[in-house]
């Protein structure tokens, strides 16, 4: 695909990055903390805040 992401349609994006809803599991938190520190890791100076969307 040739177009820039900011020029992709919400059926394109869906295809590209597709959204699978499943029953929580315990180590998303840490997923996400680990993510979240290599973010800021290589991102600090450009990052106002990282949040998480959703349950627990």
């Amino acid at each position: 695909m040739s177009k820039k992401i900011i020029e992709l349609s919400k059926e394109e994006i869906a295809k590209l990055f597709p959204v699978e809803l499943s029953t929580y599991k315990m180590e998303w938190k840490d997923i996400y903390e680990n993510e979240k520190t290599t973010i800021l890791n290589v991102l600090n100076d450009f990052i106002l805040r990282i949040e998480h969307f959703g349950t627990e």
